[in-house]
């Protein structure tokens, strides 16, 4: 079977922002950790599901799209209103990259920009994409974008830890809290606990008596 991924980047740096927007939308999906000014989310998507993640949407959201035997796809959204976009099909000639908000949003560096805009126009060369299929994904930073949707997450067994599952009617299941490091404060011994500002450490008690005074001698 060949590669379809479909999966949504919400550019933040806080998987609580793509938490709520799916619970806006009332779309089930899993939400990552961020990495690269990104949160990456797959979820169904539907055309309704699509149209309520745009409606619903308050920052800059990016669609990503590839079918190996179609093309790839990537439509960027800034709340409500498509800004930019990227189409490449495979099976003819019709490049689009809307290259200007993508530099202006710092989303991509020139030398990126170049790369891109040379593999769409040859995307329907089959080896010519072959060489490097992700230009597209790896250019813009997308942390997971390779064989990534809700169909293939839903089904993993070993998923990541740090995933958190959104239901469509808003419930969210968060991954478990990490243990306490073995390091943890609260179980170093009081005597290993550096001294509070402003006070001296306690000495021992052996050092604490003070050297009694001698009787002074009669004369």
């Amino acid at each position: 079977m060949s590669e379809v991924s479909e999966s949504l980047h919400l550019r933040s740096e806080n998987p609580k922002d793509a938490v709520a927007l799916l619970k806006r939308a009332e779309v089930a999906g899993f939400v990552f950790p961020p990495r690269n000014g990104w949160v990456s989310i797959v979820c169904t998507l539907s055309s309704e599901d699509r149209f309520m993640l745009e409606q619903e949407n308050k920052g800059l959201l990016l669609f990503y799209d590839y079918a190996a035997e179609h093309g790839c796809w990537v439509n960027l959204h800034e709340g409500k209103k498509r800004i930019a976009r990227i189409s490449a099909p495979f099976q003819q000639p019709k490049p689009v990259f809307e290259r200007a908000p993508f530099e202006k949003l710092g989303l991509v560096v020139a030398a990126g920009a170049v790369a891109i805009d040379q593999w769409v126009k040859r995307a329907h060369v089959w080896h010519e994409r072959q060489r490097t299929p992700y230009v597209v994904a790896e250019r813009l930073h997308l942390p997971r974008f390779q064989l990534f949707s809700y169909a293939s997450e839903a089904a993993r067994s070993d998923p990541d830890p740090e995933r958190i599952a959104v239901s469509a009617d808003g419930k969210v299941k968060y991954p478990p809290k990490k243990p306490a490091p073995h390091g943890d404060a609260s179980v170093i011994p009081k005597d290993d606990m550096p001294a509070k500002k402003g006070k001296k450490p306690k000495k021992k008690a052996a050092a604490k008596k003070k050297a009694t005074k001698a009787p002074a001698k009669k004369k």
